[in-house]
């Protein structure tokens, strides 16, 4: 008990303030974002004061009272899973029925569309009819007057009748993290890069009075680190002072390189460039197979499109995407077959009595999986989707979020996710006579929520955060694994609070333009696939779309089988999977530059420098996460002042 009070005493109230940083710093000053990714800089630079602040200054009394390596394990874990729900979390469930209730109200074939579809009341905070009062949207939208009330009420059953499907589908991914996690690192000798990063930011000085860990005391880490603050520094401080501070440009833009015939039809991701030390870092932890095959498709594809458009007429763009969802149908099964013999033992463990800790942990893991995916299934039932439609659905979600624990595993990218239309596309190719209302409205929700609602996934983060203690075994992750389901459903209403608050109270970000501006229309392809449906239009043949998922799901299990039979094979197929995406295009430079160097390294230093090496770009990624939020700290206290401010550039919009 000893050692949880500290743990209590320190999670809590950062939780708390992770809920009212985040919105505030990513809506209402619109800064950069800072819970958006893997790396979840917030949480970082909370790790590096409690390491490098905290944990000395109580040094200084007693070296007993200074935080052990396990209780930050665990305070940085709950962190990370914190973060989920206050940023992208809320963007994709807030915003868009506010979006969708004023849509219906301002335009008859959406609110036509909705009616035929006649979905529960409870789903919306408002009337989903043509120009009828929206007393609960309009303030939301537009701000509400000072002295009027927020709408609480309004709210709640929205909360409740959502929370239906995310809390199982919550449930159903930490459980899978659970089950699948120590497998992967300890039988397959799965990388996980980004621990490799995550676990020196919970280590304490272990020999004699030393008040910070190792690799704090290393020269090479701060001259990284500060090489990196420097250089965002220079480059954010010309912004605001541009006759006094000199830039430096991170950005390089390679446009005016390609300008003939074929170069100027090559792939966008090719004409520019800009350097996120973030992303460079973690590619050096990362296999080099792994982060080569990242870039390699990157340039192949580029170098594919350049000659599809330039010389072959009729040429289809599309197929690129097609060939991306035929590596995700394909990929997922090469996980359950390589860990088949234990998910054989998880079934076991479920159906029989355990014979030990391990079987009971994942007696406990499989039953909350299996009451995740009942959970989702009630749900979709429960809205109108049809039972086979509804089955897909969940099917398509697990092996969505599976495929994607496994992506950021092996390649430690701290930003990816899969497509919004992949579960439309899918949807598509069946015959509109099998289609209903509902079926297509919900693939068109569930594919943005399995896609850029996964921009940090729920078991992605529950798996880092499972492997920050490299001693805990699956006892101890199942207990972890219920603390991070209370933080979720706590973050829900907590972080919702100070969502809606904010929104009622501010119409605009302090620098203007709209609050959750991306994320406010992120229901839109729902509706126009609702909207297709009921027109008979939106069947997208397998004449169509067949070549191109067979071609991506072929070529998947060719190189996945070559991986496994000959260990030297250089390409894998997860570099296939982020081909042309918003995410992987803007990171693939840094992949190069990080495989680039760890090649080098390994050549010519071997081991031993390769050891060296790691404090280095560790430092790399610690300047870039102090920038952001040192930069963003100073935007926000120039907005609250009422000054002009500008968003830092320093990590992907």
């Amino acid at each position: 008990m000893r050692r949880l009070w500290p743990i209590i005493a320190v999670a809590i109230p950062a939780v708390m303030l992770v809920w009212v940083v985040v919105p505030i710093n990513n809506y209402l000053l619109a800064n950069a974002q800072i819970a958006d990714d893997y790396m979840m800089p917030v949480a970082a630079f909370f790790m590096l004061c409690l390491v490098l602040g905290l944990n000395p200054l109580l040094s200084l009394f007693s070296l007993r009272a200074r935080l052990h390596r396990s209780q930050l394990a665990v305070i940085y874990g709950i962190l990370l899973v914190a973060c989920l729900v206050p940023s992208g979390g809320l963007r994709h469930m807030l915003h868009p029925l506010a979006t969708t209730v004023q849509r219906a109200n301002s335009e008859h074939d959406v609110a036509a569309a909705y009616e035929e579809l006649d979905l529960p009341s409870s789903l919306f905070p408002d009337s989903l009819e043509h120009g009828v009062a929206i007393p609960n949207v309009d303030p939301f939208i537009y701000e509400l007057k000072p002295a009027a009330p927020i709408p609480w009420r309004a709210w709640i059953p929205p909360l409740f009748a959502w929370s239906g499907f995310i809390l199982p589908w919550y449930v159903m991914m930490v459980a899978m993290a659970v089950i699948f996690f120590a497998y992967w690192r300890d039988n397959e000798r799965v990388a996980f890069p980004l621990l490799d990063v995550m676990r020196p930011l919970v280590d304490v000085p272990e020999e004699g009075k030393r008040r910070l860990p190792d690799l704090f005391r290393q020269p090479i880490f701060w001259y990284c680190f500060s090489a990196v603050f420097l250089m965002w520094s220079l480059r954010e401080g010309s912004r605001y002072w541009p006759s006094t501070v000199p830039a430096l440009e991170l950005r390089i833009q390679l446009g005016a390189c390609f300008t003939e015939l074929p170069w100027v039809n090559i792939g966008w991701w090719m004409k520019r460039v800009t350097i996120h030390f973030v992303y460079l870092g973690v590619a050096f932890f990362a296999p080099t197979r792994i982060s080569f095959s990242v870039w390699f498709f990157q340039v192949v594809y580029a170098i594919y499109l350049m000659i599809g458009r330039s010389y072959l007429p009729g040429f289809d763009e599309q197929a690129v995407t097609a060939h991306r969802l035929g590596a995700f149908m394909a990929f997922p099964f090469f996980i359950l077959w390589l860990g088949r013999a234990h998910l054989a033992r998880v079934v076991r463990a479920v159906i029989k009595p355990a014979r030990n800790d391990a079987d009971r942990a994942y007696r406990l893991a499989g039953l909350s999986l299996l009451a995740g995916l009942c959970g989702m299934l009630a749900w979709l039932l429960w809205v109108g989707v049809p039972f086979m439609w509804a089955f897909g659905l969940v099917l398509a979600g697990f092996m969505f979020s599976l495929t994607l624990m496994r992506i950021i595993a092996e390649t430690g990218l701290p930003l990816f996710f899969p497509d919004p239309g992949y579960v439309v596309m899918l949807a598509k190719l069946f015959p509109v006579a099998w289609h209903s209302a509902a079926s297509m409205y919900f693939s068109g929700v569930l594919g943005v929520w399995f896609g850029p609602g996964q921009r940090a996934s729920v078991a992605v983060v529950a798996a880092h955060a499972l492997g920050i203690n490299r001693k805990h075994k699956v006892k101890q992750h199942t207990v972890m694994g219920a603390v991070f389901l209370v933080v979720l459903v706590a973050s829900l209403v907590g972080a919702g609070w100070v969502h809606l608050h904010m929104t009622y109270r501010n119409a605009t970000p302090l620098c203007g333009g709209e609050i959750a501006a991306w994320g406010r229309n992120t229901l839109d392809p729902a509706t126009a696939a609702l909207q297709e449906h009921l027109r008979g239009a939106g069947e997208q043949t397998l004449s169509e779309r067949g070549p191109g998922l067979l071609f991506g799901g072929g070529l998947t299990v060719l190189l996945y089988s070559l991986c496994q039979f000959i260990p030297k094979w250089p390409l894998h197929p997860i570099g296939l999977l982020g081909v042309g995406t918003w995410a992987v295009a803007r990171m693939w430079h840094n992949v190069f530059f990080g495989w680039l160097a760890k090649v080098l390294v390994l050549k010519y230093g071997g081991s031993r420098l390769y050891t060296k090496a790691k404090a280095a770009f560790i430092g790399l990624i610690a300047g870039e996460v102090v920038a952001v939020m040192a930069w963003n700290l100073f935007a926000a206290i120039r907005g609250f002042m009422g000054m002009i401010y500008f968003r830092p550039e320093i990590l992907p919009k």
